[in-house]
């Protein structure tokens, strides 16, 4: 019973990580980049668009995870990845954007690693 519950709270987890990035996102593109980024542009969506629309949500989504299932760090990273990069590609098909992939699998990773690690 409790690899049953673990496994339905990093489903429901990994899923409200992609629904609620996804839209996030939305506004954080909406952020107006400063003219003088503009040849730096993959550092304005890897740290503004990305990082505040799917980076802090995935740090405080895997440390929550983490804390409450009692399986491994990596475990929690790969499954709450894997979930919501499948929720993701549903409606488009196979399309990656490596800068929501890195910043994605960093934050989760830091947020699970903080709560095995101080809670």
């Amino acid at each position: 019973m409790k690899t049953f519950k673990t496994s339905l709270l990093l489903l429901i987890c990994g899923l409200l990580l992609g629904y609620l990035g996804a839209f996030f996102t939305g506004y954080t593109a909406a952020f107006v980049m400063p003219k003088s980024f503009a040849q730096y542009m993959w550092v304005w969506d890897a740290l503004v668009v990305q990082f505040l629309g799917y980076g802090l949500l995935a740090l405080a989504i895997g440390f929550i995870a983490s804390k409450v299932s009692q399986v491994r760090t990596i475990t929690v990273v790969l499954a709450l990845f894997c979930v919501s990069q499948l929720y993701l590609q549903y409606p488009y098909g196979l399309s990656f954007y490596f800068p929501n992939i890195i910043v994605m699998l960093l934050c989760l990773a830091v947020g699970a690693a903080c709560a095995k690690k101080y809670a």
